[in-house]
This record gives C-alpha cells, structure tokens and sequence, in this order.
C-alpha cells in the first residue's frame, strides 16, 4: 500500500516523492499554469535568440564575404610591403658583411614578399564575384532592373555622405575666418579692411571649389573616365580572361580593378588637392602675416583652430577622392546586388525561424524582439558601408543598433501582451437580421 506523503516532506518541484515498502519513488507533478507560461516563454526566446543568432551570423558573414577585405587591410599590407623591399635593399647593400641571423633574416623577408604581394590577388577575386553576379543578372531583365536601382541608391547615400562632410568642413571653415578676424582686429584695427578682404577671399574660394555644383561636375567626369575605352565591369572581364594577361605573374601581385583605374584616380585626387591646398596656404598667409603682433596665447588659439580646419577639409578631400571614389568604382563593377544579399540572407533565416513557432501569437513576439532587431542590426551595418565608413565601425554600429531595437521591440511586445491580457470581450446580441427592426429597448428585451 502507497503511503500518504507527509505535508513537510512535499518537494516545490515537479516531481513529488512517494514511498512504498520502504522504497521511494516520484511521480511527475502536474504543471501550474504559472509555470505552463513560464515554460512556454522560456522556449519561445530560446527560438528567438537561435533565430537572431544565426542570422547576425549569416548577415554580417555574407556582407564580409561580399566586400571582401576592407580597404585599410590592403593599405596596412602595401605599408608593409614597402618597409620590407626597404628593408630588405639596405640589407642586400651590405651583404658582404651580414652576420648569420642577418643573413637567415634577409632570406624570410624576400620569401614573404611574394607571399604578401598575392594578398592582392584577394581583391582581385572581390571584384570578381561582383562583375560575376552583374553579367549573370543581364540575362533576366527583372534583376538587371533591381540591380540598377539598389545601385542608384546606394550611390545616393555616398554622395550624401560626402556632402555632409564638406559642410562640416565650411562650418568649421566659418569658425575659424571669425576667430582670425576677431583676434587680429581687436590688435590691429587698421588692417581690419584688408584683412576682410581676404577672408572673404578665402571663403568664396571655398565656395566655388567644394560648392555641390562643381563636385556633382567632378563627379561625371570621373564616371566618364572610368568607363573610358568601355564600361569598366566589361574592361575588368576581358583583362580577367585575356590569356596572356593570365599568364603573366604580374596579375596574380595586383588588386586589378584599382590598377584599371590607377591614372584616373591619381588625376582626380591632385586635382582637387590642389584646390584644398589654395585654402590652407590662404589661411596660413593671413596667419603668417599677423603673427608677430600677437601674443603666444593668441598664436596657439589660431595654430589650433587653423589645424582643425586643414585637418577637416582634408578629411572631406579623402572622402571624395578616395573613398567615394572607390565606392563608385566597386558600384560599377556590380557590387550593389552582392552586398544586399546580406540583408536578404538575414530576412531569409528569419523567416525559415518563425515557421518553427507554436501559434501567430508567438511568431509575433519572436519577430518583434529577435527577427526585426536582427534585420535592422545587419541592414545599419550595409547602410554605413554605404555610407563610406569601414567594415569594422559599421558591424559594430549594426550590433549597438540591434541590441537597442531588442530592448525597444521587447518593450512593445510586453505592452502588446498585457492589453490582450486586459482587452474587454465585447458580446453583441443575438439579432436576427430577418425579423422587423426592433427599436432599442426591444433589444435590450430580448
């Protein structure tokens, strides 16, 4: 016979313990609704952080995959080619008189030269992949289309970013003509007229050389250049699969694309260098020429604020000429259709994901505070690449964005539950519609 369980010997879990002819045993208890719910959450944001997971994952993978090594890493690695090919001509220079673990040092840096020269080759297969995927979308008109577009876009959004940096720059620009001018008047107000004069001439000059019209011009030019002697994705092609160029070495040591285009780039960047130089040298003539009438407190404010702006307006110059320069290029080459697929990869793993919940009710909460913070995590991060800033900064700006949309959705989601919880169930009465109408206290009536 079972005994009864003594009342202090219940266990809080879900097993209950019971003892016969010395023996104990346990039963599975059933489940109170509280921890029905509790289970059921608890399954339900295991689902969501698998869902969100895997799709940051799979996100951020296809979008570092698609754009292939970030530009810094091919900079750091040309840098450090360069020191090792110095290094390595001083040590050659006095190769008579090396000693053993100089010599054994000499010969591992002409082997890993070679080694580090086909890292190019990296970049290579990146432009690749894009011109790849540009060529396949030709043969279905609907992709082709999208890939245009997303292309137009995207094009849209660098351009922007460059022109938010050049009105940075005026800003800072503006400041510090105002400092000049406020400094050296209050010593010298005689020279206040000569001196507006040519403050005025270093703003205009601004204006007329970074003003939107001038860049959008700088801007065809360089597209045009670019697919000068044929679209450039098309050149990249032929030159890819030219078999004497295949069999040169030379290919394999090369990031091609940027090759194709070495000339222009150069061209464009002195170019428009040598207008941001026109407003330092201007800034530093005005400085140059008052500085003797001011005191080294006064000299050190304008050293400062004339620093800031030539650091600025260089920032600007680079972002149009270098970065901007080689986003238009890689948009050229097809690299819109390739770097969507990381958003489109995200939204499909997430999609897959909320098939595997129990009930609407869950997929809704799973979407809200696991799907949504995900997609907008990898897609932030597609739109500062965009944006020309780095892959580094911009995953990073993806995971912060979607760890405060979680916080927001999930708040959303607590709210959505709580005024189901509460929403008051309205009956409406039974009326039949094929009676006579019936006035309203018939119908309360019945």
């Amino acid at each position: 016979m079972i005994n009864p369980v003594v009342s202090n010997t219940v266990n809080k879990s879900v097993f209950s313990p019971l003892q016969s002819n010395g023996e104990t045993y346990a039963i599975t208890r059933p489940l109170t609704e509280e921890q029905k719910e509790k289970a059921k959450e608890q399954k339900s944001n295991n689902l969501g952080y698998n869902i969100a997971r895997v799709a940051l994952i799979a996100g951020f993978g296809v979008l570092v995959l698609m754009k292939g090594l970030p530009q810094n890493t091919r900079k750091s690695i040309l840098e450090f080619l360069k020191s090792l090919e110095k290094r390595s001509g001083e040590l050659a220079a006095n190769n008579k008189h090396l000693s053993g673990i100089q010599r054994f040092y000499s010969d591992t840096l002409e082997f890993t030269k070679p080694l580090l020269q086909k890292t190019q080759t990296l970049f290579t297969l990146a432009s690749f992949k894009d011109v790849l995927v540009k060529k396949a979308s030709t043969y279905w008109t609907p992709l082709e289309n999208l890939g245009n577009r997303i292309t137009k876009a995207f094009e849209r959004i660098s351009i922007a970013t460059s022109r938010r940096s050049y009105l940075r720059t005026l800003d800072r620009l503006e400041v510090t003509l105002a400092r000049i001018d406020e400094i050296i008047t209050s010593k010298n107000p005689a020279a206040s007229t000569e001196l507006r004069k040519a403050l005025n001439g270093i703003r205009t000059k601004y204006i007329e050389s970074f003003n939107e019209i001038e860049r959008g011009q700088r801007l065809t030019n360089v597209k045009a250049d670019m697919d000068e002697g044929g679209a450039l994705h098309e050149r990249f092609w032929n030159r890819i699969f030219n078999r004497e160029v295949l069999k040169s070495s030379e290919t394999y040591d090369t990031f091609l694309s940027e090759e194709l285009l070495k000339g222009v780039k150069a061209k464009r960047m002195g170019d428009v260098k040598t207008k941001g130089d026109e407003i330092i040298n201007g800034l530093n003539g005005i400085f140059e020429k008052y500085k003797c009438q001011l005191n080294d407190r006064e000299q050190a404010r304008l050293t400062k604020l004339v620093g800031r702006t030539k650091k600025s307006l260089e920032g600007s110059i680079d972002c149009e000429t270098n970065r901007l320069f080689d986003k238009i290029r890689d948009l050229k080459m097809g690299s819109a259709l390739n770097d969507s697929l990381s958003v489109l990869t995200s939204l499909g793993v997430v999609g897959w994901g909320l098939t595997k919940a129990d009930n609407n009710d869950e997929r809704i909460s799973i979407g809200l505070k696991y799907g949504a913070p995900a997609i907008l995590g990898v897609a932030t991060s597609l739109l500062f690449t965009v944006g020309l800033v780095s892959t580094g900064p911009s995953l990073l700006a993806g995971l912060a964005i979607g760890f405060v949309t979680n916080k927001i959705f999930a708040a959303i989601d607590d709210a959505r539950k709580k005024y189901k919880e509460n929403k008051p169930i309205v009956v409406l009465p039974n009326i039949d519609l094929r009676s006579p109408i019936k006035n309203i206290d018939e119908i309360k009536n019945g």
